[in-house]
């Protein structure tokens, strides 16, 4: 089939998560959160979901499920760094819910929690995650997920 670029959803959300993730790491925070907002509003449930049987596209299914995860992981951060605290802990929280063993969800949860501060309940969470990463993955907390306690630990 010969389409025109940016006919697909798939390809349309990767071309605007990945325009959101440079305006993010450009500090331009104000900008990424329409781009992904944009990019998030293309999902309507699993990727291919009435064609995921058939195992071809797996590895596709995979890559835009991990993309979707990491804009909406983009979106918190956009939201926190525009200032907007209170709305970042909320998608945050709901967010871990969803994924409690992605570390960036809860760092970004950790950050708005503190920088509102709940700084109890950050460490809580810190505590929280530790215990999970440790008893479901044998692993300790990542470089970012160190860097939010150190963070929330500092400001005692």
């Amino acid at each position: 089939m010969d389409l025109p670029p940016g006919a697909v959803d798939a390809e349309r959300f990767t071309v605007l998560a990945a325009e959101g993730a440079t305006a993010l790491t450009g500090r331009l925070p104000g900008q990424a959160l329409p781009v992904l907002d944009a990019a998030l509003a293309l999902w309507r449930g699993p990727a291919y979901a009435d064609v995921a049987a058939l195992g071809v596209l797996a590895p596709e299914i995979a890559r835009l499920t991990e993309l979707r995860l990491a804009a909406e992981e983009d979106r918190l951060a956009a939201l926190l760094e525009g200032g907007r605290v209170g709305e970042a802990a909320a998608a945050a929280a709901a967010h871990v819910r969803r994924h409690p063993l992605r570390e960036r969800g809860r760092e970004l949860r950790i950050r708005a929690l503190h920088r509102q501060g709940r700084r109890a309940e950050a460490l809580a969470d810190l505590r929280a995650v530790r215990t999970l990463l440790a008893g479901e993955l044998g692993l300790e907390p990542g470089p970012a997920l160190r860097a939010a306690e150190r963070e929330v630990l500092a400001a005692a």
